[in-house]
């Protein structure tokens, strides 16, 4: 049997940390992360830790758009495979430390991204697979980030202008022309447009 010296054993632990092997973080925590690459290339990356069992773990980065910068999230939630087991240890914790370490053993994890600066029927958010996911595994996700199209917006505002000062007219506001430009409105659908690639590893 080859004998393990003080000096083999560093070596070994060294290498481990070189090849990112070595997670010192507990067991109930889990990290999402981003790398975002916009349309001229810069790159940076967001990451978040959180408890396995918390209802949502965001991502959050800021990026610049022709709308100015706009805030997006890439969200992970976690529902645990086995529920009856994840409530009996809840009800043995005695503090609330004891509960934020609860866990399970697998768990059904949905991923999601939001932006709210843009209307929930403007916004077309990435749609991404329900999975099983165990702790200390990792997912990675490529995707493109789209926004709505600058000059389908434009139009949109153009519209709502002239719905807005025929409707200041009060009386004399004639309503079938605000109709015909709500209808317009909802009429209107352009592509939207690339912002950004996206990176997401879940670990």
């Amino acid at each position: 049997m080859k004998k393990i010296t003080l000096g083999t054993a560093l070596a070994s632990l060294l290498a481990l940390t070189a090849c990112g092997e070595t997670d010192t973080r507990e067991k109930h925590i889990f990290t999402v992360e981003v790398e975002v690459t916009d349309t001229n290339g810069k790159i940076q990356k967001v990451k978040q830790d959180c408890r396995q069992l918390q209802n949502r773990c965001s991502a959050k980065f800021d990026l610049e758009t022709p709308y100015g910068v706009k805030t997006f999230e890439v969200n992970a939630a976690n529902e645990p495979i086995n529920p009856e087991k994840v409530m009996a240890q809840l009800y043995k914790s005695k503090t609330s430390d004891d509960e934020d370490k609860v866990t399970d053993t697998d768990y059904k994890q949905r991923t999601f991204m939001t932006a709210v600066q843009f209307g929930s029927n403007r916004f077309k958010a990435p749609k991404f697979e329900e999975v099983n996911w165990t702790p200390r595994t990792e997912r990675k996700i490529g995707t493109e980030l789209k926004i709505p199209n600058p000059d389908l917006m434009k139009k949109i505002a153009l519209l709502e202008e002239k719905k807005g000062e025929e409707r200041k007219k009060m009386f004399s506001a004639d309503f079938k022309k605000i109709a015909s430009w709500d209808k317009e409105i909802k009429s209107l659908d352009m592509p939207d447009v690339k912002a950004a690639d996206l990176k997401i590893r879940i670990y």
